[in-house]
């Protein structure tokens, strides 16, 4: 089963579990992405970060990122009672990310769901030569997983700064109208990583709790960054969310 939680200095989150644990993750990510890749598509910035857990996930199962050994309840009792010969552990596999991109696609992603669902089933809008539209039973199947990844995340979170604090968060995004988030610019998550990185690890707890509320209420500084944004993307002829600023991530990262 998927596991989540806090990485041992609050940067991020890792992501554990076996092979079909992840490779599932992976295909739903995929299959509810969808194949609209226009920048002017609704959820274009939550795709693209989706798309970038997709990538470390995928790259997490294919052992280019950490492997571990987990205990899976067989023993040496069980083992002789049963008359087999069984490992004692499984092999998992783990990748880790930012803790702002994670908080982002747990709030966005039920969000979602319903633009998405258009690429499933016998009326789908996708017409591609490429990908067949999924059944809509396996539109339910991503869902859930992806349901799982988004409280696993709610989880991580409540470790860090408290379940009474994560459930007054939650609260908040249960009561934001619908499609709060279309066109949410992820520059501005992108920034929440550097203030996370760079803030000291004693504070780091109270500092996720206001990048969270701050994710979900889009405060001054972040209708600042869209207008600065939208000036460049005007003078260059680009969609808002062709514009980047160089983020100096460091090259090491002490998760």
């Amino acid at each position: 089963m998927l596991q989540i939680k806090p990485t041992k200095h609050l940067i991020g989150i890792m992501i554990q579990g076996d092979y079909n644990d992840l490779y599932d993750l992976v295909d739903s990510i995929y299959g509810m992405c969808g194949f609209d890749e226009r920048p002017e598509s609704p959820y274009y910035g939550a795709k693209d970060l989706l798309l970038g857990l997709c990538y470390e996930t995928r790259h997490a199962y294919r052992a280019s990122r950490e492997i571990l050994s987990v205990e899976n309840g067989m023993n040496k009792d069980i083992m002789k009672w049963k008359e087999i010969t069984a490992p004692s552990e499984n092999v998992y596999f783990s990748t880790n990310i930012f803790f702002p991109e994670a908080i982002f696609l747990a709030i966005v992603l039920p969000e979602t769901y319903d633009f998405s669902k258009k690429y499933y089933g016998r009326h789908s809008k996708y017409k591609g030569s490429v990908y067949e539209p999924r059944s809509l039973m396996r539109f339910y199947r991503d869902r859930a997983n992806l349901e799982v990844l988004c409280s696993a995340i709610w989880q991580a979170l409540g470790e860090v700064i408290g379940e009474r604090e994560a459930e007054k968060l939650l609260e908040k995004r249960e009561e934001l109208e619908p499609k709060h988030y279309i066109s949410y610019i992820i520059e501005y998550i992108k920034r929440c990583n550097m203030e996370l990185i760079r803030t000291e690890e004693k504070d780091r707890r109270q500092k996720l709790r206001d990048i969270t509320e701050r994710i979900l209420g889009r405060p001054e500084s972040y209708d600042d960054l869209e207008k600065k944004l939208a000036f460049w993307a005007e003078k260059y002829g680009k969609n808002i969310h062709q514009i980047h600023a160089k983020a100096d991530y460091p090259e090491e990262i002490d998760w």
